[in-house]
């Protein structure tokens, strides 16, 4: 199947869309550094509990060299006994999962939220996640700013020992406050000192609890949520990568686009056994190979085992070859200088897709091993009757697309997907190409699943209401869902859900109309479809809202009108209205399901909703006070939308709205709460757990580990033979009496 070629008209529209959507995904050189230092913050943290660890930042940071300000952050954890495993092609770490919960310790006693930090072992790659309650938004610090580190006494500490901490504190030229007899606060000028402070136990000082100063900035780890892993091999294949993109900008950008696209296509999401982005990368790469625009780069050029360079990460503009990145749309939209970048951009943008929705999967495979000439299936023993199809899901392996990756041996990137989920990663392709001859590159960045969930829902709501329907059979609600419905939304809707949550949805509606009917209750009443196997039930729909409860209020003698009666009325007023939509109070909770809500405000449909969030979310972003001037707001609103997306007619009738104020004050409430992370407070030791708790010997001698079982490291006995008569490493030494000391 042969595409189309793309107009040239809309390859020039598709790359300004590009330029102008990857600018917020380079928030530029300051905010790289903030990465830069938290790996090296990181380093010292977990350096304190594994003396022989070191810290590599690696994926799309390294290998693009940039970073969005908000997304996660990857780190591997290598020890110094990594060298030699990898060198004889043992690519697991046997005390990974013990690695990984000593990560853990050693973070948890640097301040971070026991809540926040999840340790997932039983994975193919053991892992810690730190995934932030709340996040607060990015904040660049100042070096002036330093650090503080409260102590707070609770009760007075012994007079000798105090005045050695603070003599030792001043000696180090630390600024020293003692507000009242019970707390002190440190003044610190970096985050090593600060992070040393607050790590280590003071002896001799009493109950002491230590606390960040919760007006004051962090050390930048604080502010990322990552995940750390214990293997190299990450490393590695980003610094591969980085050797491919950092030979153009149209290559970083367009990556970064085809990264967001494929997340809000759906087709990169691993944990639903599609791909990921690493896969992406590699298609893209690929491509750029076989279009001339990047020179081949040998795999085994790369060291087996990560090199110290690699500890530092470089910043590379997206855009550029050289700057400090943090462009506003405005700016590189008028850029003469990207003017040949975006065309080029927008080319080789369509070409990726014309290119994959024709490739010869059931022929080739993709491949970066090969200088020369293509890879073929057969070549490689990819073929069908060579699949897997164990009864575990992560067990089963597919060649239907065939995705080589660089360096494991026979590892198919794609080996998840089977044959319905290759057919939808396919049919993407050939969707975003559509997109692009109808001169729509906007709708490549729509979340298109979560687009089908919320309108089947709206519409069977609607069905139901306007057709009286309050009965139906399972049978019956598979066949009205499969005739009624749009073809192509139900399949988004299955990539997340399976059509008996549709169904089972649809019964339920039909169900509280039955009811409601029999009942004859007043529209007042909150309608509740609500079914745990139905998606986004809080989206404002199936179970409305309650604080709706007074919508709409009739005389409860009087029989009440029907849904719909309210449905053509809500309609008429919407027809009417501007394109503001209308309160979303003004919409009597027995109907709210069949309409589309944000902001405070009720749409017909959810293209409506979606223009207005849109518009909403980038002025809230922009947005001073009340004292701003509509026409500087005009222009900063401008410059935070990309042109396929920008409605001028819009932005006029939200600037001059009288309630945009309470329009924005919805959007507040309704995103972060916070201003900044929360780390929690490091307690004195308890003394009642540390009754119970054996300690270390002095004298060490070299032996095996009772715990981790490694051979021929120094082992400290237990100062309690009858209670515990094991012998323990330093590193389980520090685990077990980090735990204690936190």
């Amino acid at each position: 199947m042969c595409m189309r070629p793309v107009p040239l008209e809309q390859i020039g529209n598709l790359g300004l869309f590009v330029i102008e959507s990857v600018t917020e995904l380079d928030m530029g050189r300051e905010a790289f550094a903030v990465i830069q230092r938290a790996s090296k913050q990181l380093n010292e943290i977990i350096g304190s509990f594994m003396r022989n660890a070191q810290v590599f930042l690696f994926g799309g940071c390294v290998a693009c060299g940039s970073w969005d300000g908000v997304g996660d952050a990857d780190f591997t954890v290598l020890e110094s006994s990594h060298g030699w495993r990898l060198k004889e092609g043992v690519w697991e770490n046997p005390d990974e999962a013990r690695c990984i919960f000593q990560i853990a310790g050693a973070l948890r006693n640097a301040g971070f939220l026991y809540s926040e930090l999840e340790p997932v072992v039983r994975t193919r790659v053991p892992v810690l996640k730190r995934k932030q309650n709340v996040r607060a938004p990015l904040r660049i610090p100042m070096r002036h700013d330093g650090f503080k580190l409260v102590y707070v006494f609770s009760e007075p500490p012994p007079r000798n020992a105090y005045n050695d901490f603070l003599r030792e504190a001043r000696d180090r030229q630390i600024k020293v406050e003692e507000k009242c007899p019970n707390e002190v606060t440190l003044h610190l000028n970096t985050a090593h000192d600060a992070l040393r402070y607050y790590q280590a136990r003071e002896r001799g000082l009493g109950n002491v609890t230590k606390r960040w100063k919760s007006d004051h900035q962090l050390p930048d780890i604080f502010s990322l949520d990552f995940d750390i892993s214990c293997r190299p091999l990450g490393v590695r294949n980003s610094w591969f990568m980085r050797q491919y993109f950092s030979q153009h900008p149209v290559a970083r950008a367009g990556l970064a686009f085809l990264k967001r696209w494929s997340k809000q296509s759906g087709i990169n999401n691993a944990l639903r056994g599609y791909l990921t982005s690493y896969a992406i990368m590699v298609l893209w790469a690929y491509y750029l190979l076989r279009r001339g625009l990047v020179e081949y780069v040998d795999p085994a050029s790369l060291s087996l085992t990560p090199s110290i360079a690699q500890l530092e990460v470089s910043y590379l503009p997206l855009l550029r070859d050289d700057g400090d990145g943090g462009e506003s749309m405005r700016s590189v939209s008028q850029s003469p200088t990207l003017e040949p970048i975006r065309e080029e951009l927008g080319s080789c943008v369509a070409g990726f897709f014309s290119f994959y929705a024709c490739f010869p999967w059931e022929e080739l495979v993709v491949s970066l091993r090969a200088r020369d000439g293509d890879v073929t299936r057969e070549s490689l023993g990819w073929v069908e009757d060579s699949e897997v199809k164990s009864i575990k899901l992560r067990d089963r392996v597919w060649y239907r697309m065939c995705i080589e990756d660089p360096y494991e041996d026979n590892l198919n990137l794609g080996r998840h997907l089977s044959p319905k989920k290759f057919a939808f990663v396919q049919s993407q392709f050939v969707v975003a190409h559509s997109f692009l001859m109808r001169g729509r590159p906007e709708r490549l960045l729509e979340d298109a699943r979560a687009l089908a969930t919320i309108t089947l829902r709206a519409l069977l709501h609607r069905i139901v209401y306007e057709e009286g329907m309050t009965e139906l059979s399972p049978s019956e609600a598979r066949d009205f869902i499969l005739s009624r419905l749009d073809e192509e939304k139900l399949c988004y809707y299955e990539v997340q859900y399976s059509l008996e949550s549709l169904c089972n949805m649809l019964l339920q509606i039909c169900n509280n109309n039955s009811n409601s009917k029999r009942s004859h209750p007043s529209n007042t009443e909150e309608e509740s479809t609500h079914d745990s196997t139905c998606p986004h039930a809080e989206d404002g729909g199936i179970n409305g809202d309650a604080h709706q409860r007074g919508a709409g209020r009739i005389d409860g003698t009087e029989r009440p009108p029907s849904p719909r009666s309210y449905l053509h009325e809500i309609d008429e007023k919407m027809r009417a209205a501007c394109r503001l939509g209308i309160p979303d109070e003004e919409v009597p909770a027995s109907v709210r399901g069949a309409y589309f809500f944000a902001c405070g405000r009720a749409f017909r449909t959810a293209a409506e909703r979606d223009v207005l969030q849109v518009h909403v979310n980038a002025l809230s972003h922009v947005w001073r006070d009340a004292s701003m001037e509509i026409e500087e707001a005009r222009v900063k609103l401008e410059d935070a939308l990309p042109t396929a997306v920008r409605d001028p007619a819009l932005i006029d009738v939200l600037l001059q709205y009288p309630g945009v104020h309470d329009i924005l004050r919805v959007e507040d409430r309704q995103h972060g709460e916070a201003e900044r992370p929360v780390v929690r407070e490091k307690l004195p030791p308890r003394k009642s757990s540390l009754a119970f708790t054996v300690r270390r010997a002095y004298n060490s001698f070299v032996g095996k580990c009772s715990d981790c079982g490694q051979e021929n490291v120094s082992v400290w006995r237990t100062n309690n033979r009858r209670r515990d008569p094991g012998n323990y490493c330093d590193a389980c030494w520090k685990l077990y009496e980090g735990a204690y000391q936190t």
